[in-house]
């Protein structure tokens, strides 16, 4: 009934916040229990409402903490800094953090926000780079009854090939990073 759809989405919505602070929650999970719970339509907003709370609170944080912030996170989460090491525009990083999803949203958000990124360039590329994830993980929710349905294969197909995105990468950008201090020594 839309009363408990209503309270549903605004519970859903509180676990988003908690998770934007609490770097334990796994993301997938919950946007796989909104896909669950809700029609499609529903649940793609649901979630994406979620990802906007769970990317402003921290990124508004780590504006209000500043850089010192930054430096501290670097430290603790090498691979951050070296995400974020080179050249590229703040929308493209911002968009490739989030589609790659290679470290924690909140992390990101918190770091992002204390270099002072830009709002709208930083939300902007966060929501696009977000929504391969959030699409395939409301239609594993969607279609979780059904295993072998074709939504759930190719939902489970786009978050796998995602994470193989993420890893290529990451393991390009590490090789490239010990070959060019292979080659000063």
């Amino acid at each position: 009934t839309p009363p408990d759809m209503f309270l549903a989405a605004l519970f859903m919505f509180a676990l988003y916040a908690v998770k934007s602070i609490a770097f334990f929650l796994p993301l997938m999970a919950i946007q796989v229990a909104v896909g669950l719970y809700f029609p499609t339509p529903a649940a793609l907003i649901v979630n994406f409402v979620g990802i906007a709370i769970e990317i402003n609170i921290p990124y508004f944080l780590g504006r209000k903490l500043g850089f010192d912030s930054a430096d501290k996170l670097t430290k603790k989460f090498p691979k951050l800094g070296e995400m974020l090491e080179g050249d590229g525009s703040r929308w493209y990083i911002a968009y490739i953090l989030r589609a790659l999803n290679m470290l924690p949203f909140d992390l990101v958000s918190m770091y992002l926000g204390s270099l002072k990124y830009p709002y709208l360039t930083y939300f902007s590329g966060s929501m696009v780079g977000a929504a391969f994830g959030v699409l395939s993980a409301t239609l594993i929710g969607r279609s979780l009854t059904d295993p072998t349905s074709p939504t759930f294969i190719i939902a489970c197909a786009i978050s796998l090939t995602l994470s193989g995105l993420s890893c290529l990468i990451y393991y390009k950008m590490t090789h490239k990073k010990d070959k060019a201090n292979a080659d000063k020594n």
